[in-house]
């Protein structure tokens, strides 16, 4: 026999606990679905405009983008395209993303959203190391 308290319809402490419980997680998980949605939302409304014109910036990773593609698909060569002065003025991560996002046929607006939504675990594990420090346990309590 169990000795844990029983109400009227037969559930002991731990069955209501455990109810409330998932009861708890249930809505908060509901609530960040609600939250994600609406994030996602407002988020759809801000303009993406790319203006290649501009060669050290949204020019250079297109370009980028498109040579890594191509030399994914056996097209060229080289995978940064031929070399010139502007071939390596920045760093190929961008057009890298882009290369991916285009092969896997994914949209740039829910890639980029998709990250948006993992930036705050992203965050607690690159500051984890500090929460023994006074005053960083209250913002990142679990």
């Amino acid at each position: 026999m169990s000795s844990a308290p029983h109400d009227q319809h037969g559930d002991t402490d731990l069955s209501r606990t455990n109810r409330r419980l998932f009861r708890a997680r249930w809505i908060r998980g509901l609530g960040l679905g609600i939250l994600i949605l609406a994030l996602n939302w407002i988020y759809g409304y801000r303009p993406l405009v790319a203006e290649p014109w501009q060669w050290a910036d949204d020019g250079l990773f297109a370009r980028q983008a498109e040579f890594i593609t191509q030399w994914l698909m056996g097209g060229t060569p080289q995978w940064l395209g031929p070399p010139d002065a502007l071939t390596l003025a920045k760093a190929p991560m961008f057009g890298i993303w882009l290369a991916l996002l285009n092969i896997l046929r994914v949209p740039v607006r829910v890639a980029e959203f998709g990250l948006f939504i993992c930036l705050p675990w992203l965050f607690r594990s690159a500051v984890r190391p500090f929460v023994d420090l006074r005053g960083w346990r209250f913002p990142l309590r679990r």
